[in-house]
C-alpha cells in the first residue's frame, strides 16, 4: 500500500462516524496530482477533508452544497461563500475557543516542521477529535453557517 493510500485509509477509518452517526453519504474521493478531498455530504451541507501531498498536510472545509451537489467554485460560487474553513466556523459560528482549536492552530503554524506521514496521522487525529465533538451542531446548523 502506498503512503497516500495508507493515509487515506487513515481518513476513512477515523470520519467513519461522519456517515455512521450523523447520516452523510459515502464518501466521496476526488483524486488529483498534488491532492485528495475526502466529501461526506448532507442535503445542505458538505463536509470535506483535503489532504495535500505536495506540503504533507491536511484541512476541514464546510462547503454549501449547490442543489445536492458540490459547487464548482473553490470558496465562491455564483458570487456567495461556498466553502469555510472548519476552524473559522466552529470559532465564528458555534463560539468554540482558541483553547480547544490549539493542536489544530499550531501545527498550521509550523511552516517549517518537518511534515510527514507521522505529522499527517497526528493531524487526522486531532481533527477527528474536533470534528467528532461538533459534527451535530454543524449538520443542525447547516446552510445558517453561510448568512
Amino acid at each position: 500500500m502506498s503512503d497516500t493510500e495508507e493515509i487515506e485509509s487513515l481518513v476513512l477509518d477515523n470520519f467513519s462516524f461522519l456517515q455512521d452517526k450523523f447520516g452523510l453519504t459515502k464518501p466521496i474521493f476526488n483524486r488529483d496530482r498534488w491532492n485528495t478531498t475526502v466529501s461526506y455530504l448532507s442535503k445542505e451541507i458538505g463536509i470535506e477533508i483535503e489532504l495535500d501531498w505536495r506540503d504533507l498536510d491536511m484541512s476541514i472545509l464546510i462547503t454549501k452544497l449547490d442543489e445536492g451537489k458540490l459547487p464548482k467554485g473553490y470558496y465562491v460560487s455564483d458570487g456567495k461563500t461556498c466553502r469555510v474553513h472548519l476552524e473559522e466556523v466552529l470559532q465564528n459560528n458555534l463560539n468554540v475557543g482558541e483553547n480547544e482549536l490549539q493542536e489544530i492552530i499550531q501545527s498550521s503554524k509550523k511552516k517549517k516542521q518537518k511534515r510527514n506521514q507521522e505529522t499527517m496521522a497526528a493531524k487526522i487525529a486531532a481533527y477527528q477529535q474536533l470534528l467528532n465533538r461538533h459534527a451535530g451542531a454543524i449538520c443542525t446548523a447547516g446552510v445558517s453557517l453561510f448568512k
